[in-house]
């Protein structure tokens, strides 16, 4: 394993995300309802809500796209819902990795069919070479891969193992 983002980068960058948050999404009437994309996510939301400074919901989503080993094939299943409604509330979808944008088109149209004010999306790590849905793009990145790198750590997995090791590593 060859470590890619060390604890201290990946704990620098998520102050910076916070303070871009809190920015970047107005306060509004509503709590901002903060989604948890399972599992590989779940290091990174836990660390990234605590740096929000208002109140938020958590919620979290479980999916799963068919797809074997490393390679999705862009059909979305949600295989555990939400337990909030989203209408009329602004939601931040976090997950681990923006790849093919399958995940990110599917959960934007399933939250504007769900009326949401404004469906926002940050990742930990974002692969732009590796998209298959055009337009498709974070509003906040921890940090962008060049070229198509297979990571694990920091929540994400390798064969269902590695998640609980606090760097990000390439396979």
């Amino acid at each position: 394993m060859k470590t890619l983002y060390s604890k201290e980068q990946i704990a620098k960058r998520i102050k910076e995300l916070g303070v871009e948050i809190e920015k970047k999404i107005p306060l509004g009437d509503t709590p901002l309802i903060c989604v948890c994309v399972l599992r590989g996510a779940a290091m990174f939301f836990v660390d990234l809500v605590r740096e929000l400074k208002r109140d938020v919901k958590w919620d979290f989503l479980s999916l799963s796209s068919y797809g074997s080993g490393q390679v999705s094939s862009g059909k979305i299943e949600v295989v555990d819902g939400l337990r909030n409604s989203v209408g009329g509330c602004d939601v931040l979808v976090i997950d681990d990795i923006v790849d093919s944008g399958h995940t990110v088109e599917y959960l934007r149209d399933l939250f504007v069919q769900q009326k949401a004010k404004n469906v926002y999306i940050a990742c930990m790590l974002d692969k732009p070479k590796g998209r298959k849905v055009d337009g498709i793009k974070a509003d906040f990145v921890g940090f962008e891969l060049e070229g198509l790198p297979f990571v694990g750590g920091y929540g994400m997995d390798v064969d269902g193992l590695k998640r609980n090791v606090p760097e990000i590593f390439v396979v």
